[in-house]
């Protein structure tokens, strides 16, 4: 992770090199290699827990949390990384890795049928979301719980 985290870092910005910069930036931060302990590891970093208002951006976000659960799925992801610490224990997860860093267990790696159970979670929120004030679900929004992800 520290090589994709350097990276960002460098990335140009938008004024210099156009459009090229956020892509890099979503391709550097989405699936993030990770070793502990001397074992290889998928990190996905999450930053969508806020649906949308708008109807056109609920059905949108829908699709981003599909496609999205779906390339989690085929990188085999065990780690769950939030950008928003506070949705997903991460802070008390960050003082539990800083108060035995050596210790056997990691609170992010959580497996991989927890980061699916995650993704459920965003998935049924963005529906959620979809459902208000009469929106429709978009019949190319089709679940991910319900078709064997």
């Amino acid at each position: 992770m520290g090589v994709a985290t350097t990276l960002i870092g460098l990335v140009p910005t938008r004024d210099s090199i156009g459009i090229a910069a956020p892509i890099i930036l979503v391709v550097l931060r989405i699936l993030l290699p990770a070793r502990w302990q001397g074992m290889e590891h998928m990190a996905v970093s999450w930053g969508g827990t806020n649906p949308p208002t708008a109807t056109a951006s609920k059905e949108t976000y829908l699709s981003s949390i599909l496609a999205f659960a779906s390339r989690m799925k085929r990188a085999g992801v065990d780690i769950e990384l939030s950008d928003h610490a506070f949705a997903d224990y991460g802070l008390e997860r960050m003082e539990e890795l800083r108060s035995a860093p050596e210790g056997p267990e990691n609170p992010f790696i959580l497996g991989t049928s927890v980061t699916r159970r995650f993704m459920e979670v965003m998935e049924n929120i963005g529906r959620w979301a979809c459902r208000q004030r009469g929106d429709l679900v978009t019949a190319s929004a089709e679940p991910t719980t319900r078709s064997g992800w």
